[in-house]
Order: C-alpha cells, then sequence, then structure tokens
C-alpha cells in the first residue's frame, strides 16, 4: 500500500517499485514473497493458491526452456509495428473518475505479462495481484 499523490508520474513511480520488486522476486522464484507484498487479489486468486501458481509458472518455464529475468537485467526489445508504435514492456490504463489504474509488465523474455490493479481507497493505493497471463 502506499499513498495517493494528485501528481500522477509520483503514483506510477511508486506502483513501478512494485512492480520491479514483484518481477524480480518472481525470476527469483519467490512466489511467497509475491502473495506477501500484494494487499488483495483478484480472478479467483487466494493466498492458498501459492503452490497452484508456483507450479503453473514452474511448469511454463521449463516447458519453454526460459526463465524470468529480474526487472533490471531484461534486455527491452527494439519492436516498431505495422503501424508505427513501438513495443513497450508496461502499460498502464487508468480510471480517471476514481483514481484507480491498472498496470501490466512483460516478464520478459518470456511473453507472459503481470497484470496488477492499484485500487484508490481512502488516500491509500492498494496493490491487487490479479494474474501472470500468456499473451
Amino acid at each position: 500500500m502506499f499513498r495517493f499523490s494528485e501528481i500522477r508520474d509520483e503514483n506510477e513511480k511508486m506502483a513501478r517499485e512494485y512492480v520491479k520488486k514483484i518481477v524480480d522476486m518472481l525470476a527469483n522464484a519467490d512466489y511467497e514473497g509475491v502473495f506477501s507484498i500484494v494487499d488483495d487479489f483478484d480472478n479467483g486468486w487466494t493466498k492458498e493458491d501459492l503452490s497452484e501458481f508456483a507450479e503453473m509458472l514452474e511448469f511454463y518455464q521449463k516447458d519453454n526452456d526460459v526463465k524470468t529475468l529480474p526487472y533490471d537485467t531484461a534486455e527491452i526489445p527494439d519492436i516498431t509495428y505495422k503501424n508505427g508504435s513501438k513495443y513497450e514492456r508496461e502499460s498502464i490504463l487508468y480510471h480517471e473518475e476514481s483514481n484507480d489504474f491498472y498496470y501490466d509488465c512483460d516478464l520478459l523474455p518470456t511473453d507472459l505479462t503481470l497484470m496488477l490493479d492499484f485500487i484508490c481507497d481512502n488516500g491509500m493505493y492498494k496493490v491487487v495481484f490479479c494474474d501472470v497471463h500468456q499473451m
């Protein structure tokens, strides 16, 4: 949880710190750490699903012969799409009326994406784990 700021860039900066920690935990197979750092869960996940979550990620990585890299060591692909837009590792979608936002971050070099919600409640952002989804 972290305090809401009227300055959007400050909220994004604090959210990115959570994302970095979680990506690094995933890279180090610290799934318990991931489940302990978030405030809540969405999409049916609970703290009791930790072993299922760990098995899913371990199977994916073994089956695809790939390992998630820590946030700062992953090389960002330089991709330009046909429409001229560039690949971005992270995307943020705001809900202006509530100050809530969704934060997706690719887990490089995999095709998995970490999906978090940041829900503003009484001047604080609650970090909600949504999923790690294969795109």
